[in-house]
Order: C-alpha cells, then structure tokens, then sequence
C-alpha cells in the first residue's frame, strides 16, 4: 500500500515556542543545568575536565549537550591548533547572564525549600 504523504495535515497546529520556553528547554535538560553550574564554578575546562566533573554522562550525551550549549551561544569552544589537539570550553556573557538567572531562581528555591546541603547548591549560596 503506498501512502501519500501530500494529502497528510497536521492535526494539531505546533506552537512557537515563548522566549520562556526556549529557556526552560535549556535548562529543563538534566546536563545542560549541570553543565552551566559547572562552568560556572571552575570556569574554563578542557573536555577530560568536564567529563570527570559530570560522573554518569556518556561521551555523546555530553557531545551534544555541548554542542546544543554551543548553538545557543551559551558555552563557547576554543581550539587551540596545537599538537595533541587542544579545545576548551567556557561560558559566553550570554551564557554568564543565564547563570545569573539561575542563581535567581536558586534564591527563590532556598527561600521556599530550605535544608538543602551546601554541596547539592548548584550556583552556589543565595545572595
């Protein structure tokens, strides 16, 4: 049987995403967050560094998230023409800005749900 996909409509209309929402499929991903808060405590790291940081992520998983972060003009990628090869990631000030909305947001979680050991505080104390 041969299907004609011209004759196919969509059911229900895709909505654009709000700026809210683009953010919150940023930060919604369980290693894009994690990455940010690394970033944002150590700075610039080579790839090794990251992948130590963040036990449990498999190397594509990690690929991708850097890349997506990359995309969004979050995290930037320098490389270094050197031999061994070189790269090293770190936050953009966009990148830096969406940190200082996070610490936002983990001011307002602390206020609300308090009890949360300093070494589970991604971004740090509340300011």
């Amino acid at each position: 049987m041969r299907i004609i996909r011209a004759m196919y409509k969509r059911k229900i209309k895709q909505e654009r995403l709000t700026p809210f929402d683009q953010v919150m499929v940023i930060l919604g991903n369980k290693w894009n967050s994690r990455l940010l808060s690394i970033f944002h405590k150590k700075g610039v790291l080579r790839y090794n560094e990251i992948r130590k940081a963040l036990p449990g992520i498999s190397d594509p998983v990690l690929s991708n998230a850097l890349r997506i972060l990359q995309a969004e003009k979050i995290v930037s990628r320098k490389q270094y023409e050197e031999v061994p090869l070189r790269v090293e990631y770190g936050l953009t000030d966009r990148g830096q800005e969406l940190v200082d909305l996070c610490k936002q947001i983990c001011a307002w979680g602390f206020k609300y749900y308090p009890g949360v050991p300093e070494e589970e505080r991604p971004f740090g104390d509340p300011e």
